[in-house]
């Protein structure tokens, strides 16, 4: 199968999250051997080691960790118990890979990577961040060649994971659609339900809901087919553009794309317009609760008034029908009493 060309950058929003100082101790996927290993997998060879190293694996039906020494070739990942033993203990062949990804499911266990393939799900331990990392970059290169027919070189794979890692903030090691929807706006690509519902399609290939550092490297080759927008020259003119807050198209199809950029700035604008509106409408409703709350208590003391002098009237009535006098104090109440009820709301 004849290797594609991968894309050079991501995007120019990619790109200068990369160039922004997106460093990483781990970049180290550019050396002779790495570079050798890759253009190996151009001649279909099988026994060429691209990467090989230790890494803790828990037990399929014994829950426990145990380290093995893993060899990754163009066609399989094995296992065996230690560097100088030829004999595999197990082995995981590329197209049965289905998901890789960081994973914090595992209790006192860091530095992580969930392996999913077509019979069970492998859990595998690395000694640094830096292993962790060019272990997940070199199996999905690997992967994504076996099953795409595309190469990617070592630095673009770092690429890729950097970016990856950017726009995971839950740090799950997936990106659900919220996430991807923030992608797909750095991508500058249109971010709506429908958009979204088809960027999730095309990257999401297992029907999870989320997308996988694999799916990511497969699905971002699917985005750039297109040879002017992999140019450096474009993606460097898309930077400045970008940080100038302009675009400038000569065709007709980049005039109907400045034309949405336009509708979907005045429409975020306009939704930025109505959440202050929302906002304002909220104090305001704040303000006439106290001042109906003000109002109640006011009522509620009023009225307790009026009822002491209703009853202290008749007490005092009573105690007149029983001596046989009339005072005068009865009718100023009872004044007293319309007064207040006039006040009351």
């Amino acid at each position: 199968m004849q290797a594609q060309a991968a894309p050079a950058e991501i995007s120019s929003v990619a790109a200068s999250v990369i160039a922004g100082g997106a460093t990483d101790a781990g970049i180290g996927g550019s050396s002779a051997a790495a570079v050798a290993a890759r253009r190996s997998l151009t001649k279909g060879t099988t026994n060429t080691c691209i990467k090989e190293g230790y890494l803790l694996k828990e037990g399929k039906n014994v829950k426990n960790w145990k380290r093995r020494y893993w060899r990754l070739s163009p066609v399989y990942l094995s296992y065996h118990k230690n560097a100088t033993d030829p004999n595999s203990m197990g082995c995981i062949v590329m197209m049965d890979i289905l998901g890789l990804h960081k994973t914090v499911s595992k209790l006192n266990r860091t530095l992580c990577l969930e392996l999913k393939t077509l019979s069970r799900t492998y859990f595998l331990q690395a000694d640094s961040q830096v292993d962790l990392h060019s272990w997940m970059e070199s199996i999905a290169g690997a992967v994504t060649y076996a099953t795409m027919g595309i190469e990617y070189l070592p630095e673009q794979l770092t690429k890729f994971r950097l970016v990856f890692d950017k726009f995971d903030l839950d740090k799950n090691g997936v990106l659900d659609a919220e996430e991807m929807k923030n992608v797909l706006y750095s991508l500058d690509r249109p971010a709506n339900a429908p958009s979204l519902a088809r960027a999730m399609k095309a990257f999401d290939k297992t029907g999870t809901g989320s997308v996988d550092f694999l799916e990511f490297v497969g699905g971002m080759y699917s985005v750039f087919r297109r040879p002017d927008d992999l140019s450096p020259t474009m993606l460097r003119r898309n930077m400045q553009e970008s940080q100038a807050g302009a675009r400038q198209v000569g065709n007709k199809g980049g005039d109907k794309q400045a034309g949405k950029d336009g509708e979907l700035s005045r429409a975020r604008q306009r939704i930025s317009e109505l959440e202050a509106a929302v906002g304002d409408l909220e104090e305001e409703n704040r303000q006439m609760r106290r001042v109906l709350d003000a109002a109640t208590e006011e009522n509620w003391r009023l009225r307790s008034r009026l009822s002491k002098r209703k009853s202290k009237s008749a007490k005092e009535a009573a105690g007149d029908k029983e001596t046989g006098t009339v005072d005068n104090t009865t009718e100023f109440d009872e004044s007293t009493d319309d007064c207040l009820s006039d006040d009351l709301p």
